[in-house]
């Protein structure tokens, strides 16, 4: 079931998609060095973060495509 989601350009809080299943060593890593994650990354490697000010089509909980506005 393909699903379309507006990120808002200032969000309120963090939306994410995924479960919660295998820990991402890599961006563990990059967060415990500089306190925080890049981009989309997580602590899972199947869950990322929905960047703000985008256009997302999603396929359940995989992005299938994205594109800033």
């Amino acid at each position: 079931m393909m699903q379309s989601i507006r990120t808002p350009i200032i969000p309120c809080h963090a939306q994410r998609i995924g479960v919660a299943d295998d820990l991402d060593l890599k961006a563990i890593c990059v967060y415990t060095a500089i306190g925080f994650f890049l981009g989309d990354d997580t602590f899972f490697k199947s869950m990322k973060t929905l960047k703000p000010a985008h256009d997302y089509v999603l396929d359940g909980n995989k992005i299938i495509s994205s594109k800033s506005y």
